[in-house]
């Protein structure tokens, strides 16, 4: 141990992008203190001791190989290093989920998310006129999707579909783009949403948070409620205005391609997905597809669809910062039969929408 830790704080920084390095078949002959060391400093990383700091370095060599392993082989999708490499997959899990190994609360989904007759949810009918393409990120040179935001280690990840579908929602409903999009308050859902059965950092639900908006008349802005990343004590009266009033929410039919391409073809929606494993903490970058189960743990927003290559995808936002995945998105496969009917990761499972007044 001594040895790797002088090896560690000894080495020399000749290239700061050297941990960037995940597809060289000669990746074991790069200096992987160096790359270490200026990964840390691009992700501004500190340890208590130089135990931790080696065993840091030692999960990081493990991380960095499965990286370069798997862009050997023939996947339609890379992975990239980025801010989670010194974790374990388990590790992870609690870095983005928290407690509770999951960001949503766990409950029964027959009962929860299928349509009973009730005003929160509806079944679509496959519209003819459904564009090929769609991108709300990118819709004739304007973006209706607000920037990407990051959760932190608190399991939030539904506080960050449910701001993120009601902000675009708005803005297509009243052509605001980029700056003009009001940006929401996710710590107002995670410290006073709890009445809905949301648990603040131990999980919720974008259907429960939609409920607490539809009766909180609106969110506060992010810049007047801001994020901590921990739970607190509700302050939402301490607002001086509230944004984006929603009228009700609406469930969409699960496990079908065709509602869901007809709700997205309408604005981005809110999704739950099987977000463990190597794939989602390192993905850096084409279209993912047969390697997620239907273990629903993340909540993200489906923002279009396309095809590139001959293969469809999804185009879902996450709420882990930009410098994750494509510029903080991820391409799921779609109509590519993975998991039966459920959709890539369980995408079609469960998504929803809120109706903006």
């Amino acid at each position: 141990m001594k040895a790797v830790v002088a090896f560690l704080l000894g080495a020399a920084s000749a290239n700061p992008l050297a941990w960037k390095d995940t597809v060289s078949k000669d990746w074991i002959k790069l200096d992987h203190a160096e790359a270490f060391k200026n990964w840390k400093a691009e992700y501004n990383k500190e340890y208590v001791d130089v135990t931790e700091e080696s065993n840091r370095f030692l999960q990081f060599l493990s991380n960095w190989e499965q990286i370069n392993q798997h862009n050997q082989g023939n996947y339609s999708w890379t992975l990239g290093m980025n801010q989670f490499g010194d974790l374990s997959e388990e590790e992870f899990r609690y870095q983005v989920h928290g407690h509770s190994d999951s960001c949503l609360t766990m409950k029964d989904a027959s009962s929860t998310f299928k349509w009973d007759g009730s005003v929160g949810a509806i079944v679509f009918h496959k519209l003819n006129a459904n564009p090929t393409a769609v991108d709300w990120t990118n819709k004739g040179g304007k973006s209706y999707v607000t920037a990407v935001k990051n959760q932190g280690s608190c399991g939030s990840c539904w506080a960050f579909s449910t701001t993120g579908s009601m902000e675009s929602r708005y803005a297509i409903k009243h052509d605001k783009t980029g700056n003009d999009i009001p940006m929401l308050s996710e710590q107002e859902l995670i410290d006073c949403s709890t009445a809905e059965g949301n648990k603040g950092c131990k999980g919720g639900l974008m259907d429960d948070a939609f409920k607490y908006v539809e009766k909180a008349k609106g969110l506060c802005s992010e810049a007047e409620y801001k994020y901590t990343g921990k739970d607190g004590t509700c302050r939402a009266s301490s607002c001086k205005q509230k944004y984006v009033p929603i009228s009700t929410y609406k469930d969409v039919k699960e496990d079908s391609v065709d509602d869901m391409e007809t709700a997205v073809a309408a604005g981005p929606v809110s999704i739950a997905v099987d977000a463990a494993g190597l794939t989602w903490q390192f993905y850096s970058s084409g279209i993912v597809t047969r390697t997620c189960g239907t273990r629903l743990d993340h909540g993200v927003l489906a923002v279009g669809y396309g095809e590139e290559g001959g293969s469809k995808f999804w185009k879902v936002k996450n709420s882990w910062g930009s410098s994750w995945g494509e510029d903080g998105y991820i391409r799921l496969c779609k109509e590519c039969d993975a998991n039966g009917d459920k959709g890539e990761c369980g995408i079609l499972e469960q998504p929803s929408y809120p109706v903006v007044e």
